[in-house]
């Protein structure tokens, strides 16, 4: 195979507001693809919610080519209003869109985490089955500083972000995922990932349980997500299991992951030709905390087929070839 994806991806549920003693909260994501093959090109894809009014505020561009320096030590995009770089444990994050901005500063006082599904050789690579292979490494909590401007109004604003890079030879636009990044108040760092075929067959689940630079890798028999509610979107008639249980039996976890706000779909269909649910979440239970959920791959349920009765004589009409192509 010929072909490379690769992506940088920051998450946040909270960042609190510095300079207002009522303390608000905000949330984003701020994402890049590159994808090289027979053509190279880059996507910037970036939300912001403000928790106070739940306004949703959306961003995202596109370009041919790769607009970052190449460097092997880090990585550093450039393109307009975006800019995501890493040096280390030193990260930077800008992005802009319709009547917001966001300009981060960050830093890591511990090393990656690399995930690791149980028994499998390499810390730090994921088999994706017939899609392929990623390495995957995440930071789940770096110190972030910077400013937020809404509606013209800059504030200064600090928080917790978590951190994820993906790269390797795999087809995303083949797999269905449930994924799931949890921050719990009492310092644990929890990352849950179900895998999908696009038949619904199960590629992969795993996921990690970090604590202070400690990490364990957690198999598919280690953890139990199930759907408890769901949102349809008005847009895209996509339904997502959005209300989620969790449990990590070993761990003493029995958590209730439910969505800041119901209404988190990222339209990307100008970019990446999909659509997909990605919003803050609070965790309730044996534990508190915060996290992040994202739902990928899911496609509008087909409409139930009409069941008529044929009068005597009549004949089956046949199936236009093209009305059933997605």
């Amino acid at each position: 195979m010929n072909r490379l994806t690769a992506w940088g991806d920051y998450k946040r549920d909270t960042i609190k507001c510095r300079t207002s003693e009522s303390g608000e909260r905000y949330s984003f994501h701020l994402a890049t693809f590159l994808r090289r093959g027979t053509l190279t090109h880059t996507v910037f894809h970036g939300s912001l919610l403000d928790h106070q009014t739940e306004k949703l505020y959306t961003a995202q561009a596109r370009t041919a080519g790769n607009p970052s320096d190449g460097r092997r030590d880090g990585f550093s995009f450039s393109f307009g209003d975006w800019q995501l770089q890493g040096d280390g444990a030193q990260h930077l994050a800008k992005m802009a869109g319709k009547d917001f901005s966001l300009d981060l500063r960050m830093d890591d006082a511990l090393p990656p985490v690399l995930h690791q599904a149980p028994a499998t050789p390499v810390a730090g690579l994921l088999d994706f089955g017939a899609a392929g292979m990623s390495y995957y490494t995440s930071r789940p909590r770096m110190a972030a500083q910077g400013t937020l401007t809404i509606a013209g109004k800059p504030q200064a604003v600090r928080g917790e972000v978590w951190f994820d890079h993906q790269w390797g030879d795999f087809e995303a636009a083949d797999l269905r995922w449930n994924w799931f990044a949890l921050q719990l108040t009492d310092g644990v760092d929890i990352m849950l990932f179900e895998l999908f075929d696009r038949q619904g067959g199960s590629v992969l689940r795993m996921g990690t349980y970090a604590r202070g630079g400690t990490v364990t890798a957690l198999g598919g028999a280690d953890f139990a997500v199930k759907p408890r509610g769901s949102w349809q979107s008005a847009a895209s008639k996509v339904s997502y299991p959005i209300n989620w249980t969790i449990s990590v039996p070993a761990k003493g976890l029995q958590l209730q992951v439910d969505p800041v706000i119901r209404a988190s779909e990222f339209d990307a269909r100008t970019t990446t030709l999909n659509v997909y649910w990605e919003g803050a979440t609070k965790v309730t239970g044996s534990h508190s905390g915060v996290g992040f959920m994202e739902l990928s791959g899911y496609v509008p349920a087909k409409a139930p087929r009409a069941n008529v009765e044929k009068s005597e004589g009549e004949r089956p009409q046949k199936a236009d070839p093209g009305r059933h192509k997605k």
